[in-house]
């Protein structure tokens, strides 16, 4: 599909695994986000964590579970999936996580949720922020078909929390995370990892 539809190119150093397992933060632009940054990080197999409400429609469900998607309740935490999203971290596993908890709708980076703080603070695991360019103009949430637009995946330096038990802390992790995302998704200027050359998916 990536080869037939997109053109993407990923920058950027590819995440080292470590034995706290590493937790991917990118911003969320498109229903297309799991399989562009999957393919991006490639070889980790990626565990996604999303709202039950998409997670259980009829159709796109299937796809869900099949990227290897774990529903969270909607309104409030699974403590299920914390779990799981624990455990699989401990196993040295990669998961990700959208920091905004949903997809935009007008290309805007949306305030960030402290659930990756959180989980960062519980187990250990460095964060990888993630910018995600021109994935909106391929499948946005308002679109019903996807288009042929360059789509560029950019990956960050991982980032380790070192705050405390304090919602303060979290919420200041959670800032920095975002900005760092931000710069990755939407600023201007060179890679954000000058020295590796850009990658295309579909070489």
């Amino acid at each position: 599909m990536l080869r037939a539809f997109l053109r993407v190119t990923v920058r950027g150093p590819r995440p080292a695994p470590t034995p706290r397992g590493l937790i991917v933060a990118p911003n969320h632009q498109s229903w297309l986000d799991p399989v562009l940054v999957q393919a991006a990080v490639l070889p980790h197999r990626l565990t996604f964590l999303m709202t039950e409400l998409f997670y259980d429609l009829p159709v796109a469900g299937l796809y869900f579970r099949a990227v290897g998607a774990r529903p969270i309740r909607e309104g409030r935490p699974s403590v299920e999936a914390l779990r799981a999203a624990r455990t699989a971290l401990a196993d040295g596993e990669a998961l990700c996580m959208f920091p905004e908890g949903g997809i935009t709708t007008d290309g805007a980076l949306q305030a960030g949720r402290r659930g990756v703080a959180r989980l960062a603070r519980l187990s250990g695991a460095p964060v990888v922020p993630v910018g995600v360019r021109g994935a909106i103009r391929v499948f946005s949430k308002l679109q019903r078909f996807p288009r042929i637009h360059p789509v560029e995946i950019r990956l960050g330096e991982p980032v380790t929390y070192a705050g405390g038990e304090a919602r303060e802390d979290e919420e200041r992790f959670t800032r920095d995370l975002m900005a760092r995302i931000e710069a990755l998704a939407y600023g201007s200027g060179p890679s954000p990892s000058a020295s590796i050359a850009a990658r295309r998916l579909d070489a």
